[in-house]
């Protein structure tokens, strides 16, 4: 198991960028990846709500992938950024059913 830094970042209706970071280890951004392949195939558009009434559009898989960059961290690293930081920052756009 590794530990990921997952960056968001996602266009909001051409007024501004959605962005956001989270600790999560390998094996949950894996499963996390999977899940949302199998409901993108279910029902390929979607909007994901990050207020009130504001959502990130995604029009299939790829576009949904394509808002996330991933990079590996030590578990020092991770442990850094647990404790400066917490395990999440921002807004993090995640598709669930």
């Amino acid at each position: 198991m590794s530990f990921l830094l997952i960056k968001f970042k996602a266009d909001y209706a051409d007024e501004f960028d959605v962005s956001g970071i989270m600790l999560q280890t390998s094996s949950w951004y894996e499963q996390h990846m999977k899940n949302a392949q199998e409901l993108f195939n279910k029902r390929p558009n979607r909007e994901i709500y990050f207020g009130t009434n504001e959502a990130v559009e995604y029009e299939g898989f790829d576009s949904y992938k394509r808002a996330f960059t991933v990079t590996e961290l030590t578990h020092e690293e991770y442990s850094l950024f647990l404790h400066k930081i917490g395990p999440y920052f921002g807004h993090v756009c995640l598709v669930e059913e």
